[in-house]
This record gives C-alpha cells, sequence and structure tokens, in this order.
C-alpha cells in the first residue's frame, strides 16, 4: 500500500549493526508524497458512510411515546490519552531454523501470534511469542506491539538475525494508539422535574485503522446508564475513520468516556433543578430486579445507597459542600465497575486451562496464558 494515512504511519524498518549509522541512513532518505485532502475532526465525518467504522442503537421503552413538560440537553467531549507505561515499546525478533520468536514488552500475546501467522505464512507451530517483564501496559501495548511484531519477523527473516525495535519516549507518546476521543451528547426528558426518559448519541474518533474501535464503542455505549434506573432510554454509538493518531485499547475501554459524559451531565442536571447531586441521584440508583438499558435484569444485591451513605459520612459532606472558598470545590460521581463483559465466553468460548507445576524446591508454579503487566 502506498498511502500513508497518518503521520507515525510505518513506511519502512532501517536495520543495522550500528544505531547511530541507521539514524544517519534514515536521515538521508527522502520521501516524495502527494498530498490529498485530510480529515481531523468527527464533524467531518457525519453523512459520509465510507467514513464510518461502526454503528450501533438500543432503546429500552418508548422514547417517541414520553409525556414530558421539560428538556436538558448538553454535549460532553473528552481528548486523547497516553498510557504513559514506565517501560516504553520494545520487542527482540529471531529467526532460525524456519521457526519465528518475538520477546518483549507486551499484554497479549496471542494478538502478536495470530498477527505473524498472517504476516509470514508460517504454521503457527513455527511462530513463538515470549513475554519478558512488563513494565506497564495499560491497555498501550494491546494491540500495538502485533505491527512491531510484524515488522521485526520479515527483517529478522530477510537478515537472518536477531533484530531488536526498541521506542523513545518521543516515538511511543506521538506515534502509539491513545483513547478515543469522544463527544457525547445526551438530552434528558423531565415531567414533573423528574428524570422520565434519556437520549444519548455517543461518537467516537477511531483513527485511521478500525483495530479495537468496535469493541471500545460497543462498550462505551452498554454503560451508558451508569448507575441508574432509567425507564425509558434510546442509545446510539457511532465510530469515524479519521487520519489522527491511531487509536486503541486504554484502561475501561470506551467507559470512562461515557461514564465522564453521564456523570457531568448528572450534576449539570442536578444544578439545573437546584437539587443536591448525591440526593438527586438516589432517586434513580439501580436495585436488585431493576431493568437495565439493555433489558438484562440486576440479579444481585446492589448497595448503592449504602454507599452514598458511607461517602457522606467519611467526607463530611453537609460541612464540604456548604464552604464558600473560591479554592474550594466539591464533585460528586458513581461509577459502576465491570468485571469482564463476554457474557459466559470465559466458560463457553475460552475454556481456559489452568496447570500446576511443583519443583524440587516445594515452590508451586501456575502456568496459564494470561499475563503480568504491571497494571
Amino acid at each position: 500500500d502506498t498511502t500513508v494515512n497518518y503521520i507515525g504511519e510505518p513506511i519502512a524498518l532501517i536495520v543495522g549493526k550500528d544505531k547511530q549509522q541507521v539514524i544517519d541512513y534514515i536521515n538521508s532518505i527522502v520521501v516524495h508524497y502527494r498530498q490529498e485532502e485530510a480529515i481531523f475532526h468527527m464533524d467531518e465525518c457525519r453523512g459520509h458512510e465510507e467514513r464510518m467504522y461502526s454503528s450501533y442503537q438500543y432503546q429500552k421503552g418508548d422514547i417517541g411515546e414520553l409525556d414530558y413538560d421539560d428538556t436538558f440537553e448538553k454535549v460532553y467531549t473528552t481528548g486523547y490519552q497516553e498510557q504513559l507505561y514506565m517501560e516504553k515499546q520494545g520487542l527482540v525478533g529471531d529467526y532460525s531454523d524456519d521457526i519465528v520468536t518475538i520477546y518483549g514488552s507486551m499484554q497479549c500475546p496471542y494478538y502478536i501470534k495470530n498477527a505473524l501467522i498472517h504476516c509470514t505464512k508460517l504454521p503457527g507451530d513455527n511462530i513463538r511469542v515470549i513475554q519478558n517483564t512488563t513494565g506497564g501496559a495499560f491497555g498501550g501495548k494491546e494491540e500495538y506491539p502485533s505491527l512491531m511484531a510484524c515488522q521485526l519477523a520479515v527483517a529478522a527473516m530477510k537478515v537472518k538475525a536477531p533484530v531488536e525495535l526498541i521506542f523513545d519516549r518521543r516515538e511511543d507518546i506521538l506515534y502509539t494508539t491513545k483513547r478515543h476521543p469522544s463527544q457525547t451528547r445526551i438530552k434528558t426528558y423531565l415531567r414533573d422535574r423528574k428524570i422520565v426518559g434519556m437520549e444519548f448519541i455517543f461518537e467516537l474518533d477511531g483513527g485511521p485503522y478500525w483495530g479495537l474501535t468496535d469493541v471500545v464503542l460497543q462498550r462505551g455505549i452498554l454503560t451508558l446508564t451508569g448507575c441508574y434506573n432509567i425507564e425509558n432510554v434510546k442509545v446510539e454509538g457511532k465510530a469515524y475513520k479519521t487520519n489522527n493518531i491511531f487509536t486503541g485499547a486504554f484502561r475501561g475501554f470506551g467507559a470512562p468516556q461515557s461514564m465522564f459524559a453521564l456523570e457531568q451531565h448528572m450534576n449539570q442536571l442536578a444544578r439545573y433543578l437546584n437539587k443536591d447531586p448525591i440526593e438527586f441521584r438516589r432517586q434513580y440508583f439501580v436495585k436488585k430486579g431493576d431493568i437495565s438499558a439493555t433489558s438484562g435484569v440486576f440479579n444481585e444485591p446492589i448497595m448503592l445507597q449504602e454507599m452514598a451513605d458511607k461517602l457522606e459520612k467519611m467526607s463530611e459532606y453537609e460541612e464540604i459542600k456548604n464552604k464558600k472558598d473560591s479554592l474550594h470545590g466539591v464533585g460528586v460521581a458513581f461509577i459502576p465497575h465491570g468485571g469482564g463483559f463476554t457474557g459466559d465466553g470465559e466458560a463457553a468460548h475460552i475454556k481456559a486451562v489452568v496447570n500446576l507445576k511443583k519443583d524440587e524446591n516445594n515452590y508451586v508454579h501456575i502456568l496459564v496464558s494470561s499475563v503480568e503487566m504491571g497494571q
């Protein structure tokens, strides 16, 4: 492919024994580009089907048949976030006896293995991926190391020698995946100063390649009602293709963007209705037996009221919220934390196997295919 879709896209890999010679060689290369119009804003993507990666919608109840006497509508945006793991992106590739071996700092070895199968056309048994001790990942080493691994595999197979690729901090921050920027439009329908329905449009900037954008979008829209039971909900989620930096996984993948918007909205709404932000939230806290926005049932006790009581007590909320000080502020947010999102996928699809091995010094080793990545 001769098209460069974003600043920082790899177009060549220069390999040599001496780093300074490699740098001097790179600096002597002149690349001739034909400039084409780029897209940098989601506003430019709306209404253009070729610029949309994914689109989803769902609803609970019926927004179209609501009886309401007021509406409150706001738009909330979030920008890029850098994972800033201590250890930078880095891998080593080797090729010998028709086997490609990749060592390095990573969090998804099987992503890398599958990428190498497609890239090298080698059978799976001829590919080894070994995670070294990893100094932080936070999602930033989920899919991006697959790109680096393919570059290294091709180079190692070409020169018949080990090849090392380690980014410096500047390269890592400028060119590797970030959290998706988002825009969330929330329209709340009110009746007698109470919420009777909420409508959401959640949009993500997916950058130049699809990557994990579809999963991030799904997670973002599935959590949009947060800790609250709203009787009538309509949700639209869209992800767009731009020429900005490649976006990918980051802790929470999608939920932090949508939860930021929702909790900001609840605070703004409480202020609009002249209500205390915690007391306002209490009347909508989800409880056991409620129906979720995606039509599931909450089957277990949910202690939100008790948590709110404890929060107020621990923070001395009644005292601090009334302080009249320009340098003093009080923020409130209630965020659900998901523990997995694949339903019964762990048991029905993944079917994970764990082996235990006891050595001669009576140490028990747990052998699993999951990784430790310092987060």
